[in-house]
């Protein structure tokens, strides 16, 4: 069934994963055993490559998120671990995959739903609107319920000051790693279940340190599944120059890019550059997730579909043709055909010398565009609206009647949508030339906070990064961004 299964690490991983499932939710049509007899076209979306059939306690079927989450405890907010579904008397057997594990349980005040969430589990129709002030968590607007060994929380204790800090992410993976095996711990029950395993689909923050847990968790899975498609969503909250981040940001590169089948980062935009169709507080989470998490849902909709769809491992190939460029950048339009598209990869300060070469299209050597409207006449719709150099370039396109739907549970970033229940939207996943620029940037500001013991391997391994993505107009000098 060509099944993927989800890795979602950390705060902002877990907010914008949240807003991933409520929308593969939305997808449901509750009608499926009945549209092979009947002229009721089957739905267009395969629900079986992202989630699992089960049974709850009392032998109801479920079907869940085939999804595992990692966040300290606290960020779990009203989300218990043993849910209706799963909930028995104490002592009773489990009913789930894998048997229960025992655990020492330290008894707290229970943080209480809000009244969205209330009227989500009373089955009110009218559900009350969501804002800033009620999402305290992501859990304050999660849709689906999860599976027990979904849930992997932390000890709060791991929740300190050093938590910015990618070498924290790394050591808390080892830390955690030599207790517990967390591939075969939490992955493997999930992926011995899958018929045919398609490839895992993994959301990390890539400024913090979540960014050091994912490149040592992605390490393992690589041991693991040496041929396997791992594709990272690495978001970043704001495009920020502060040490810490950009730090965080260079090492979260140089060790995924070597083991991602294709790193995408997703960064939400400056205030200046960000299209005045887009209304979003950088403050909120809830509203920064939204933003990224319907780019990466939309850019990634075919390996999804239901008739003819390309997967995880043919959309890798498309975009990374030499196969050594698994870094793609993301853009996303909203809208008619002619809107202008948000550039989503995380950019840093140019020198004057990569201004110069900026200036110029880029050569794109991979593309795969995924067009979501009710009128697919390909004619209206641009390739690619740089205007890179594309005459030895690989092109795919995607095209689909499926809109990209707005919830309940999503906030109001797109006003001119407000009246809709679901908005036409076009990605853009690339390789190209300009990659290679933005690169050396991220290195030439790198290498003001690094250590000179680290400073060498850092900027080798972002050297080549940059290399492989060298085009016809790309510099030649690795001096000139050295300030």
């Amino acid at each position: 069934m060509h099944e993927v299964v989800t890795l979602q690490l950390g705060n902002l991983a877990n907010y914008a994963a949240t807003h991933f499932w409520n929308t593969q939710e939305s997808y449901f049509t509750y009608d499926d055993a009945a549209s092979s007899s009947s002229s009721s076209p089957p739905p267009l979306v395969d629900h079986n490559v992202h989630w699992r059939a089960g049974l709850g306690h009392d032998g109801t079927e479920t079907f869940l998120p085939r999804t595992i989450v990692y966040d300290v405890k606290a960020a779990f907010g009203s989300l218990r671990q043993v849910n209706a579904l799963y909930q028995q008397e104490p002592g009773s057997a489990s009913d789930s995959l894998w048997p229960a594990t025992s655990s020492a349980v330290l008894r707290q005040e229970p943080v209480l739903p809000n009244a969205y969430m209330q009227s989500l589990d009373d089955g009110v129709a009218e559900l009350p609107n969501l804002t800033t002030a009620h999402v305290r968590y992501w859990s304050d607007y999660l849709h689906p319920h999860l599976h027990p060994r979904s849930i992997v929380s932390l000890h709060d204790v791991l929740l300190t000051s050093e938590m910015d800090r990618f070498a924290a992410g790394s050591h808390l993976f080892s830390s955690l790693d030599a207790e517990h095996d967390l591939v075969d711990r939490d992955w493997r029950p999930f992926a011995e279940e899958c018929d045919l395993l398609q490839g895992a689909q993994v959301m990390t923050a890539l400024d913090d340190a979540w960014s050091g847990f994912a490149a040592s968790y992605l390490e393992a899975l690589r041991d693991e599944h040496p041929k396997m498609s791992i594709w990272v969503w690495a978001l970043c909250g704001s495009q920020c120059d502060r040490p810490q981040p950009v730090m965080n940001v260079a090492n979260g590169f140089s060790l995924l890019f070597d083991q991602a089948s294709m790193l995408v980062p997703l960064c939400v935009p400056d205030e200046k550059d960000m299209p005045h169709i887009i209304s979003l507080d950088p403050s909120s989470p809830w509203h920064i997730s939204a933003l990224l998490s319907t780019a990466a849902e939309c850019a990634a909709l075919p390996s999804r579909l239901r008739g003819q769809p390309v997967y995880l491992h043919d959309m890798a190939q498309s975009i990374n043709v030499a196969g050594n460029q698994p870094l793609a950048s993301l853009s996303m339009a909203l809208g008619s055909a002619d809107a202008a598209a948000i550039d989503l990869f995380p950019h840093y300060p140019l020198s004057s010398f990569s201004r110069a070469r900026t200036s110029r299209f880029p050569t794109t050597f991979g593309q795969f565009t995924t067009i979501r409207q009710t009128n697919n006449d390909e004619q209206q719709v641009p390739v690619n609206t740089e205007e890179p150099q594309l005459s030895a370039t690989l092109v795919r396109r995607c095209t689909s009647k499926l809109l990209c739907p707005l919830l309940s549970s999503f906030p109001p970033i797109f006003p001119q949508f407000h009246d809709c229940s679901a908005f036409p939207v076009r990605t853009v996943l690339a390789t190209s030339s300009s990659i290679s620029t933005y690169i050396k940037s991220l290195q030439a500001q790198a290498r003001r906070y690094v250590g000179p013991q680290e400073r060498e391997a850092l900027t080798n391994s972002l050297d080549q990064i940059a290399d492989a993505y060298r085009g016809e107009f790309s510099y030649d000098s690795d001096d000139s961004f050295d300030d």
